[in-house]
């Protein structure tokens, strides 16, 4: 699919990012409603796409972490403050709650929930996933 986007919708890439995204809209259309997929029996996937009957929370559950895990919150520009200083997770987790597990030796793991998200270096004072 990737090779296919790459070169349905970039090549020749636009003169602008609002024609850009014209052809990535476009692609996306053909991509799920006209062209027919090989690997679904020669439907298209806007034919075979059925919605979860599972219901999606409105608020997720406060998540409840160890005692020795450090707790911070993940701030509107999607950073947690460390020492005076702003480190950038992910804008995905604004006004969420993530917590750092203790490693030793300035490591920290990074938690939301019960997903790993990525290790946390405070000596380099950034996140590694």
């Amino acid at each position: 699919m990737h090779k296919t986007l790459k070169d349905e919708a970039t090549r020749p890439p636009q003169k602008d990012i609002r024609s850009q995204q014209r052809e990535f809209d476009t692609f996306r259309i053909r991509f799920n409603t006209v062209r027919p997929h090989h690997a679904i029996g020669k439907m298209t996937p806007d034919e075979v796409y059925r919605p979860s009957p599972r219901p999606f929370p409105k608020k997720l559950p406060v998540f409840e972490y160890p005692d020795d895990f450090v707790i911070r919150k993940i701030h509107g520009h999607g950073c947690f403050i460390w020492h005076s200083k702003h480190v950038f997770v992910s804008r995905v987790f604004i006004n969420e709650r993530i917590a750092l597990e203790p490693l030793g030796d300035g490591l920290y793991s990074v938690h939301f929930g019960p997903v790993l998200l990525a290790r946390f270096d405070e000596r380099q004072g950034r996140i590694d996933s």
